[in-house]
């Protein structure tokens, strides 16, 4: 099985375990990642930041898209980011 391990934000992290999303938007800046080798249903797994340094949570993989980033915002709201961050 293939998997991805995403370092992910400790407040974005924090927060979407206090709403419990069905869905989320993980983003790279520059669109490093193209996760080319996932399909959809593979795991994907959220590590966190200093200090804790850990996985904290995972997901299932449904696919990946080239957006331009005001889309995104857009499309998913805070399930792209935590409340107190700005596009």
């Amino acid at each position: 099985m293939k998997y991805w391990v995403g370092t992910t934000d400790n407040n974005w992290f924090k927060y979407l375990s206090s709403i419990q999303p069905d869905e989320v938007n993980f983003w790279q800046p520059r669109g490093g990642a193209t996760y080319a080798d996932l399909t959809s249903g593979s795991l994907f797994l959220f590590k966190l930041k200093r200090p804790y340094n850990h996985i904290a949570g995972g997901a299932h993989f449904v696919k990946s898209t080239a957006l331009p980033m005001s889309m995104a915002w857009g499309a998913f709201g805070t399930k792209n980011r935590a409340p107190s961050s700005r596009p």
